[in-house]
Order: structure tokens, then C-alpha cells, then sequence
């Protein structure tokens, strides 16, 4: 059984206290404790929770979506719009695709480079 307890002006942060009453209480944000209620673990684990409308007090469930810190990063840093749900999962899936095109560059830059020293340790 948690106990909640607000903390400051409204309830954007609670005082959680799980199963043990005589704890110290953790601060958690809200979000974060409707995310629990709507993802499974597996599902928030590596996660951070991104408010859609770029609101970071508007904390309905339709405003929130689980997603990676690169993810998350690339949102908030590179693009110049607040994009849907919709949107969040084809950028992730293009960020995905273009990791995977810089890694395949990246192996034959060093596959590249291994044939040259061989190359030049050959020839010497």
C-alpha cells in the first residue's frame, strides 16, 4: 500500500512509501507513478517518460509516452516541434535506421583501415 503526501503547490511531486509504513518517504514525480500504472516494467525499463505537448505539468495519460534518453535527447535538442505520439515512433524508428547506417559506415571505415596497416606492414 503506498502513501501519497504533496509536497509544494499542487501535486506535480508525491511522497511515496511502499509496503514498509515506518521507511523514509522517496520523492517520485507524478508522471513517473501514472507511467507505472499504464506501462509494465519491461516496458519503462531504460525509459524516461516524455510529455507530448512539451507541458511538463500536464500529466494525462494520452500525454505521455515512454522513450529512450537518445530518443528524448533528439526531441528536445534537434527538433523544432512538438511531435505526436505518431510522429515519436516513426523518428524513432528513423533514428533507428540511421544508428544502424553509421555503424555499418563505421565497421567498413575500420575494416578499411585494418587492410591498409596490414597493407603497409606487408610491404615493409
Amino acid at each position: 500500500m503506498a502513501t501519497l503526501a504533496a509536497i509544494g503547490k499542487g501535486l506535480d511531486r508525491v511522497k511515496v512509501c511502499v509496503s514498509k509504513p515506518n521507511t523514509k518517504l522517496k520523492q517520485r514525480y507524478r508522471y513517473n507513478l501514472i507511467a507505472e500504472i499504464l506501462w509494465s516494467p519491461e516496458e519503462l525499463e531504460n525509459k524516461i517518460i516524455h510529455h507530448i505537448n512539451g507541458c511538463a505539468f500536464d500529466d494525462r495519460p494520452e500525454n505521455l509516452i515512454p522513450v529512450n534518453t537518445k530518443l528524448h535527447t533528439f526531441i528536445h535538442y534537434k527538433i523544432k516541434f512538438l511531435p505526436t505520439k505518431e510522429q515519436i515512433k516513426e523518428i524513432d524508428i528513423f533514428r533507428q535506421h540511421q544508428e544502424k547506417e553509421l555503424k555499418e559506415f563505421h565497421r567498413k571505415i575500420n575494416r578499411w583501415q585494418e587492410f591498409q596497416d596490414s597493407d603497409s606492414s606487408y610491404r615493409t
